[in-house]
């Protein structure tokens, strides 16, 4: 066998394929524009009229636009400035009518902050998307697999298969994610190499 024939075989027995779900992600959104989570970062002993009634507001509604959160926090009688500024986390200094120093953080809830993928090995591709009734590539509502997934759950009861079962709770996750952001789930096989 020739040199060239070994490295051919050698590369062939070193690919794999791989199983990906992940959200639909179009483009790059402004952070003006997304939601942001807020947190209050104040001792636990403290309290004050202001810093109750913001906490109110979060408990209430913890997704908001960055404008609306500034003017949220003016409303309650808080001053603030901003003193980290970063494409995903905010970081404002914030002072009550008692002249008490705390902290406000906001998070971005952007979809493409946080990396929500699931990879699905090829020994177990071919089971997965048996059991989701899915095509081999696609992108389909998250609502729509939840129901599949629910299904799919109720036939894998009586097998005990762990590792599908272990995808299964990703993808639960995965789920919920895309249903929060109301973006669809883009699925495909991918071949890789070693």
């Amino acid at each position: 066998m020739r040199r060239a024939e070994v490295i051919c075989q050698y590369n062939y027995f070193m690919d794999y394929r791989v199983l990906i779900l992940k959200p639909h992600a179009t483009e790059e959104t402004n952070p003006d524009f997304v939601l942001w989570k807020a947190q209050v970062d104040c001792p636990k002993n403290y309290e004050s009229i202001e810093s109750i009634q913001f906490n109110d507001f979060i408990d209430k509604n913890n997704r908001r636009t960055i404008l609306e959160w500034e003017k949220l926090i003016d409303s309650v009688g808080l001053k603030f400035d901003l003193k980290f500024d970063h494409k995903y986390c905010r970081e404002y200094s914030v002072i009550d009518i008692n002249h008490y120093p705390f902290c406000v953080q906001l998070f971005c809830c952007d979809i493409a902050v946080a990396s929500y993928s699931i990879e699905v090995h090829e020994a177990e591709i071919l089971n997965f998307l048996t059991l989701l009734n899915l095509k081999k590539n696609g992108s389909i509502n998250p609502v729509a697999l939840l129901y599949r997934l629910s299904e799919a759950r109720a036939k894998t009861i009586l097998i005990k298969q762990p590792i599908i079962s272990g995808l299964f709770f990703i993808l639960e996750k995965l789920i919920d994610h895309c249903i929060d952001y109301e973006v669809d789930i883009d699925y495909g096989v991918e071949e890789r190499s070693v």
